[in-house]
């Protein structure tokens, strides 16, 4: 892990000779390059514009990661979201946890760190690195062209989306399916019908048949990531009008699109739809719901989420209760949020440090001095240790009640912990 390590970070650095030279060495001493590793050392040579050098590396790594997953059969990397022989019946989900979303996470992986270095690279080594990559066998998707092209489609540049696709196939890269429906897309949006017809011949000429599920899927995910809720609503009805049936990976990415977008109603909508459809929920997505209302501000729904949860049988972590927990707290509502850490205690769910601090906070805010000192000292029980500005919180309830014992036994804490006291808190340890 150190040589890694080591060679990772002068990768990241953009000392491109030395991470190289460290790989020599691992070799030499039989240590096995990871991941990260092979990433640092494709980014740093694109940066200087060695494109053969990238390619190289990411030729390794996608080799590391098909090592890895060799015991799962899959065609050979047509596309890092297309699933095909498995064992699974068709139209089946990945089942969660196994081998098969192991190598999808890993090619998606792939296709990240694709997109990443060829952005590093400057304009005219993009070229470069296309033509290498032709020769090496990496795909459009393992370029994570689709990524960048989708970059230019959202911003309505139809040129950049074009460029990109010309480029690929100047390289005797095939553009996938969704490349090319983006263009197409961009085209008919500036109302330039005889470029989209253009490029759909030239979609139909590749022998690509109409987009799937998958390559669907692909676009909404990366919309979803961006907080792009409209992209992602018009990506699924355009899927609807092709007559592709939307499986529960889409479902999940439009309801992340409108919560990434600040707009938790649309999220519950597409989440209603999701059950109606009879497709499964997930933890995840109750998480997802619950910290969209919560960072909205509105506490009462997101606990009625919280209760929806376990209602569906499903056993809420922290993550889903610290939400609720800070919602609760920001409207002054110390008792709801206590009694949910009382109910984290109950149900076997560890508080957290961010837990315990909105909860002291909270009451000493209302200066109710007794229930902050009592959530602090619950705090420090569990192991955390309260930083200063919670200290702060706790004096200035003492202050304003008049407790002058309590606020020095505040202060002599503070000094016990060796915690730099802030203007704030000189200022109310002198009132």
């Amino acid at each position: 892990e150190a040589w890694n390590l080591v060679l990772t970070a002068h990768g990241l650095a953009g000392e491109f000779s030395e991470a190289a030279e460290w790989h020599t060495r691992m070799g030499q001493a039989e240590v096995v390059a990871d991941k990260a590793a092979f990433q640092a050392l494709a980014l740093s040579a694109a940066r200087l514009g060695k494109a053969q050098e990238a390619v190289k590396w990411l030729k390794l790594l996608k080799e590391s990661i098909a090592d890895e997953h060799t015991a799962v059969e899959v065609k050979s990397w047509p596309s890092p979201f297309r699933w095909v022989r498995h064992r699974f019946s068709k139209g089946s989900t990945i089942p969660k946890g196994g081998p098969l979303e192991a190598l999808e996470q890993a090619r998606h992986a792939l296709s990240l760190v694709g997109a990443t270095v060829v952005r590093a690279c400057q304009p005219a080594t993009v070229v470069d690195l296309l033509q290498e990559s032709s020769q090496a066998g990496l795909t459009c998707d393992e370029l994570g062209i689709p990524s960048i092209v989708a970059q230019h489609f959202r911003e309505n540049d139809a040129t950049g989306v074009e460029g990109w696709i010309e480029m690929l196939e100047a390289a005797s890269i095939q553009p996938s399916s969704i490349c090319y429906s983006m263009v197409i897309d961009a085209h008919a949006e500036n109302q330039d019908s005889k470029r989209a017809e253009r490029w759909n011949e030239a979609f139909r000429r590749a022998g690509a048949a109409k987009l799937d599920g998958s390559s669907y899927g692909t676009i909404i995910g990366a919309c979803a990531m961006q907080g792009d809720a409209q992209g992602a609503q018009q990506w699924f009805d355009t899927l609807e009008k092709a007559g592709v049936d939307p499986d529960a990976d889409i479902y999940k990415s439009m309801i992340k699109a409108f919560a990434q977008a600040g707009d938790p109603v649309g999220a519950a909508k597409w989440f209603s739809d999701m059950e109606q459809k009879g497709l499964p929920v997930t933890e995840e997505l109750f998480e997802t719901m619950i910290r969209s209302f919560a960072k909205a501000g509105n506490a009462a729904v997101a606990l009625q989420w919280l209760q929806k949860m376990k209602l569906a049988g499903l056993q809420p972590n922290t993550s889903c209760f610290d939400p609720v927990i800070g919602a609760l707290a920001q409207q002054g509502d110390a008792n709801g949020a206590s009694q949910l850490v009382e109910e984290m205690f109950a149900t076997g769910v560890a508080p957290s440090h961010y837990s315990y601090s909105e909860v002291v906070q909270s009451f000493a805010k209302k200066a109710d001095t007794q229930g902050a000192k009592k959530w602090l000292l619950l705090m420090r029980e569990a192991g955390f240790a309260p930083d200063i500005d919670l200290y702060t919180a706790v004096l200035s309830s003492c202050a304003k009640a008049g407790l002058v014992p309590q606020a020095e036994e505040i202060l002599s804490n503070i000094r016990d912990n060796g915690l730099q006291m802030k203007a704030e808190t000189f200022n109310w340890a002198f009132m």
